[in-house]
């Protein structure tokens, strides 16, 4: 899938969910849940769908997976931020999968 068909994806999950599609310049995406994080939406090497949200100072990055139901969630680090992210195949990604991707991922 190229960047239009990455683009299109994201664009109707937003517009189901009623949100605006806003990406920064890097092509990520930002959707806040409840006030509470923001979920970050990229694209990794055409490939790659990521999610990923910052969970904070206090929390300890340990590498761990999290989950039953792959893609599994690991917590890492990025740009010395502890955080949550997951990745899965872009090819044969639909709109439908994605979204209950996301509703794992934010649950």
């Amino acid at each position: 899938m190229n960047d239009n068909g990455y683009r299109e994806l994201i664009e109707r999950l937003f517009e189901r969910l009623g949100v605006a599609a806003n990406p920064s310049e890097e092509g990520v995406y930002t959707l806040g849940v409840d006030g509470h994080f923001q979920v970050m939406i990229g694209c990794y090497q055409e490939q790659w769908l990521q999610l990923f949200c910052e969970l904070g100072p206090g929390i300890p990055a340990n590498d761990n997976l999290f989950g039953t139901h792959w893609p599994a969630h690991v917590q890492g680090k990025l740009d010395g931020q502890a955080i949550l992210w997951s990745q899965h195949p872009i090819a044969g990604m639909d709109r439908t999968a994605l979204e209950a991707w996301l509703e794992r991922f934010i649950d």
